[in-house]
């Protein structure tokens, strides 16, 4: 199973809130989207980037290569990941497979 995370910055509405930019906050926050395959991990992590931050061509283009070869894309404090989803119980096995 492989997961697609999303880190971005969401604006809300807080009318309490009198800041110089009106009346909102915002602050990171995380997503996480489940897929059976890495294909449809990927297929969807490229759908995230048909939003007007991403509209520069280049840099689409730049992100769709990073995505695909890279499993990660990093822009502006935005981030959209493809990892491998693992159980908990195969935490042990995870860290003696990996730890140098």
């Amino acid at each position: 199973m492989f997961s697609v995370v999303r880190r971005t910055y969401v604006i809300v509405e807080d009318k309490d809130y009198i800041g110089s930019m009106g009346a909102s906050t915002g602050s990171f926050q995380n997503y996480v989207w489940n897929f059976d395959t890495i294909e449809e991990a990927l297929e969807f992590a490229i759908k995230l980037l048909d939003e007007p931050r991403f509209g520069n061509p280049h840099l689409k283009k730049y992100a769709i290569d990073l995505l695909t070869h890279k499993f990660m894309f990093e822009h502006g404090g935005e981030i959209i990941m493809i990892g491998m989803t693992m159980e908990n119980d195969d935490y042990e096995e995870f860290r003696k497979n990996t730890l140098h």
